[in-house]
């Protein structure tokens, strides 16, 4: 394991799994499993989702860790789905996301996943 998926797993266990699990399974449907987030990477929207969430816009990390860990996290929890050509997220791209509050997350989502259909 590289230096930079050990950090990024190590991030994910503090901040993430006590909600999203540490298998990523999550608690549906408040807390949606991470098997489809390369799904919801793939759409413009989707990508700006992942990064607003509140407990990812307010995670205690810089913008190049929190996208390591995000990317880290697609490919691990949803390689399989991942799309041809994925563009893995930067840091400026969590940085610009993040200053824009998500103020109803389910709502968003269920409205980015009903656009895609």
């Amino acid at each position: 394991m590289s230096s930079d998926a050990a950090a990024a797993r190590y991030d994910y266990l503090l901040h993430c799994a006590g909600c999203h699990l540490a298998d990523g399974s999550g608690a549906p449907p408040e807390v949606p499993p991470l098997r489809s987030m390369a799904r919801l990477a793939a759409m413009p929207d989707g990508r700006d989702y992942l990064v607003r969430v509140p407990e990812v816009a307010q995670a205690p990390l810089p913008n190049t860790r929190l996208a390591n860990l995000l990317n880290w996290a697609l490919q691990e929890f949803s390689r399989d789905k991942s799309p041809a050509g994925f563009r893995p997220l930067s840091a400026k791209e969590v940085g610009d996301a993040r200053r824009r509050i998500l103020k109803d997350p389910l709502r968003a989502r269920a409205e980015i996943l009903k656009a895609a259909r």
